[in-house]
């Protein structure tokens, strides 16, 4: 895998294009992967940039791959990024959605890829983050999805039945 440019997290767009850095870097593997995004709505990712779609679609053209989407609740996330949702019709079984009872306020915006790599947003207000590429972070890291996957149900569902 090659090194993902590490740019410092200081702003909402230098999170955003954090966010775009790291789900496109390039990724020789072909072991099975999966990656964990947590945000309390995530409103404020880039989710309906193309270049963020084309890249997550090339990552999940590889076997084995999986992305769990960990929220407070999905209705901005469906309200903010209608391309996502549209794509993510063909790549529900691909593309997890699932509900964790805790208050927004106790959730943490993360972005856990492949080990040891991934970025935390510390400060929502100031969009103050930081990255991480050890494997002690790493593994705290996914300690706390692991928590939050245990609080959580499925949801976000790719389409909508209707009468």
């Amino acid at each position: 895998m090659t090194e993902t440019p590490r740019a410092p997290i200081d702003s909402r767009q230098a999170f955003r294009a954090a966010a775009i850095a790291l789900a496109s870097a390039a990724d020789g593997e072909r072991a099975p992967v999966e990656w964990w995004w947590c945000d309390a709505d995530f409103a404020d990712w880039p989710l309906d940039d193309p270049a963020l779609i084309a890249a997550l679609g090339a990552w999940l053209a590889r076997p084995g791959r999986q992305l769990t989407l960990l929220a407070c609740g999905f209705d901005e996330l469906v309200r903010r990024h209608p391309r996502f949702v549209a794509w993510r019709q063909y790549q529900s079984h691909r593309v997890l959605g699932r509900q964790v009872a805790v208050d927004a306020s106790q959730m943490p915006t993360l972005f856990v890829a492949r080990a040891p790599q991934g970025f935390e947003v510390l400060d929502r207000v100031r969009w103050r983050g930081v990255w991480f590429d050890g494997a002690d972070d790493w593994r705290q890291r996914r300690e706390i999805v692991d928590a939050l996957q245990q609080q959580s149900v499925p949801s976000f569902a790719a389409t909508t039945l209707g009468l």
